[in-house]
């Protein structure tokens, strides 16, 4: 797999639902490359604009935070190893052997330890005794994805939306497959309903939170209203990742402006997923908007100073504005469709 320096990691709060406790959703970012061909190289002042789309799409993932301590009281947030919170799960579970909830987290941690067949074995069990358990079937999803069984893992994905169809993650996570497989359809469509579904939970999410700072008058009430707060943020990472995916797929078929509307508005939702200032200088760049471009790609600097590609691409920039200024040719003058382009993802991720 080839990894991006731009690609960040996210841990925040998830409200399950049946049978689960509060959730942490992991952000894991998954990185590959696109790559784009173009131009016929005739003009002195055409860029080379066949390098690298970064591709930073997302796969969900679903684990409590909340964690067993020593005495076996809930500690919400603590900071511990896998090691430790599976000794501290089995633990309890050794008490409560049909808590779905805990099945569902041990087979979490077992997961994040890479030991993806115990991790299995949990989430099987807990689906025995509930098989409308949706996180047990999205988690189940990641193992395959990370094995590299992508069918079996858009599979899983499709059981815990049929069971749980509020299940954002999921039909982000399958968007993702889908995009892998190179079923662009179904990737746009699974992609839609995650940005519909998170719009219409996060409007749900703000009244309430509206509605408890008007009350609030405990510690209790301040607590609720801070993990609200961090939901919230949540919700909004969600939303600028699928529109990311989808500005990534956007840009594969060749609609750059379809692609540089997602992109925008992933910025917009949450402007950490600062990849999408690099992907918007490809556009331009594809556009032949050479000045946009160039803006772009020192934003995407100022925070990846060390990216190379994007370096490489500014100073090239740079020399062909430097060369039209010096001609009279104007830095934006539109250029014909670029050539087709293919896609190429790693066999293994």
């Amino acid at each position: 797999m080839i990894s991006c320096s731009g690609g960040n990691m996210f841990t925040v709060p998830y409200s399950c639902r049946k049978n689960l406790s509060r959730n942490l959703l992991l952000l894991l970012v998954i990185t590959s490359m696109l790559f784009a061909g173009c131009g016929d190289g005739n003009s002195k002042n055409e860029l080379d604009i066949s390098d690298d789309l970064i591709d930073e799409s997302a796969i969900f993932e679903n684990s409590s935070d909340f964690v067993y301590d020593n005495s076996q009281n809930l500690v919400k947030g603590k900071n511990t190893s896998n090691t430790y919170m599976i000794g501290l799960l089995k633990e309890k579970i050794a008490t409560e052997p049909e808590n779905t909830t805990l099945l569902n987290n041990i087979g979490f941690e077992m997961y994040k330890a890479r030991r993806f067949e115990e991790a299995l074995a949990y989430f099987n069990k807990a689906l025995e005794l509930d098989p409308e358990m949706g996180a047990c079937h999205n988690n189940m999803g990641l193992i395959y994805f990370q094995q590299g069984l992508r069918e079996k893992a858009a599979e899983a994905f499709q059981k815990c939306i049929d069971v749980d169809p509020d299940f954002v993650q999921a039909y982000s996570s399958l968007g993702l497959i889908n995009f892998r497989l190179g079923r662009m359809t179904e990737a746009k469509t699974a992609l839609s309903k995650a940005l519909e579904l998170n719009l219409k939970q996060t409007s749900e999410l703000t009244e309430k939170m509206t509605v408890l700072k008007d009350k609030v008058v405990t510690d209790e009430d301040t607590k609720t209203l801070q993990s609200m707060e961090q939901e919230l943020a949540t919700k909004r990472s969600n939303d600028s990742i699928s529109h990311n995916n989808l500005g990534l797929i956007y840009y594969q078929e060749q609609n750059f402006d379809k692609a540089e509307e997602h992109f925008i508005k992933a910025l917009e939702a949450d402007t950490k997923i600062s990849v999408c200032l690099y992907n918007l200088g490809m556009i331009a760049m594809q556009k032949k908007n050479l000045t946009r471009a160039r803006d772009y790609f020192r934003k995407y600097l100022a925070i990846y100073p060390d990216q190379i590609n994007a370096r490489a691409k500014l100073q090239e920039i740079e020399v062909a504005l430097m060369n039209m200024a010096g001609s009279g040719e104007h830095p934006n003058t539109p250029a014909p469709a670029p050539a087709p382009m293919g896609l190429r993802v790693p066999d293994s991720q």
